[in-house]
């Protein structure tokens, strides 16, 4: 797989920004893949609320609690 150079960067950057697959994109069309689009959500949210709770963690010196 070839590296990329910052002009063939460039080059890609250029023509994506004038195909704009973005303004074209429909999102899911079945019931199974609106389903699983759906639930997207949980797993960012996972994410970022255990990132605040670490940050609340270290802002007030506290350990965390053990799950087990």
């Amino acid at each position: 797989m070839p590296r990329w150079t910052p002009e063939s960067r460039a080059t890609q950057a250029r023509r994506i920004l004038e195909w704009k697959p973005w303004e074209r994109s429909t999102g899911p069309v079945t019931s199974r893949g609106k389903r699983k689009a759906s639930k997207n959500w949980r797993r960012s949210s996972r994410a970022q609320i255990a990132a605040i709770k670490k940050m609340f963690r270290q802002a007030l010196d506290v350990e965390p609690k053990s799950t087990h």
